[in-house]
């Protein structure tokens, strides 16, 4: 029984020694007939930033990581995606561009990012 009061008083401890994590709620912003969204994470930092109009994704997205790098740049039309969509992969090795049109695939490329420094500081 002992044990179990030394295990209760150590995760109490632990928890009251952890800061409380507040939930982030998205934010909304009108100016018009547009409607630009943020989404956050659990600590606070940017997820995604994105417009609607008409109740519909319409314009830029852009989706970051939580170091604040950007994940994924998207184009909507009306609900649908069009345009040139860019997404890195997570560990930064590639960068893949998609485009859209009408709503479908038309053509995707990859590259690999040999110098990720370089590319940073142009």
């Amino acid at each position: 029984m002992k044990i179990w009061k030394m295990i209760g008083a150590g995760v109490l401890t632990l928890m009251m020694a952890m800061p409380a994590q507040a939930q982030v709620e998205d934010t909304y912003a009108k100016d018009g007939d547009v409607v630009t969204v943020t989404r956050y994470y659990e600590d606070g930092s940017v997820r995604e930033v994105g417009t609607f109009k008409n109740d519909k994704p319409d314009g830029r997205w852009v989706e970051y990581t939580r170091e604040g790098d950007i994940k994924t740049e998207a184009i909507y039309a009306n609900g649908e995606k069009e345009g040139k969509w860019f997404v890195w992969t997570e560990d930064g090795e590639y960068l893949y561009e998609v485009v859209y049109q009408d709503n479908k695939l038309k053509n995707a490329s990859r590259w690999k990012i040999e110098d990720k420094d370089a590319i940073a500081n142009n």
